[in-house]
């Protein structure tokens, strides 16, 4: 185990270097190096370092571990690479970083830098959940959920297909079966209530939707 910074400034040949199945606690320093075969990588463990010039350690491996064809490693070193950068650059004490501190603390929670499928999988299935009790409250379905009418779930269900929801056919479902009617003409608050939920849900979904599908890509890719 390396439990200090290995430098390799300015080091240079033709060899072939290996550190397989290594572990570093801080992320080794090829940055000025000029090796003509890359170092392998293989099975590496390399822990989180917070330091200002971390990140481009991080970036200079995970070219390594690109032209290694280690995809496993190239996952791992990227989200390190995006968590240093994230420590360097952007700073809590300026607003105009909040936004993006965000997004990039969600794109840890949610799907572990592209590397979870569950994660993503649950938040999907939380947006269907809360989306489907929103819609039985609209329909006046105060009981346990396994007794709310079929519509409900539908309704749910479709806002979770791209586009389904907002189609002429998905609308239907949803004013016909959840809004109640008088004189034939639903409730204009609730027709409101259906869009706006629907709206939500679909840009939701689509967004953990992808989170998804790109767990499942590099899942597949690393094997």
């Amino acid at each position: 185990m390396f439990c200090l910074t290995a430098t390799f400034d300015q080091a240079s040949g033709d060899g072939f270097v290996r550190f397989n199945g290594a572990q570093f606690a801080q992320p080794p320093d090829f940055t000025t190096s000029n090796l003509t075969h890359a170092p392998s990588f293989l099975d590496t463990v390399f822990d989180f370092y917070k330091a200002p010039d971390a990140h481009a350690r991080y970036r200079r491996l995970k070219k390594y571990a690109s032209d290694d064809q280690d995809h496993r490693g190239e996952l791992n070193l990227f989200a390190l690479e995006t968590k240093a950068l994230r420590g360097y650059r952007l700073k809590w004490t300026r607003p105009q970083d909040w936004l993006e501190l965000v997004l990039n603390y969600l794109y840890e929670i949610v799907s572990d830098y592209g590397r979870s499928v569950l994660r993503p999988l649950v938040a999907v299935a939380i947006t269907f959940l809360i989306a489907v009790w929103r819609f039985a409250l609209l329909a006046g379905q105060f009981d346990a959920p396994w007794k709310w009418k079929d519509s409900v779930w539908v309704a749910g269900f479709l806002n979770l297909i791209p586009f389904a929801g907002q189609s002429e056919i998905g609308r239907r479902v949803m004013e016909t079966a959840i809004c109640p009617q008088v004189n034939l003409v639903s409730s204009p608050y609730c027709l409101a209530s259906i869009y706006r939920i629907g709206a939500i849900e679909g840009v939701v979904a689509v967004i953990f939707l992808f989170l998804l599908v790109l767990g499942v890509r590099n899942l597949f890719r690393i094997k």
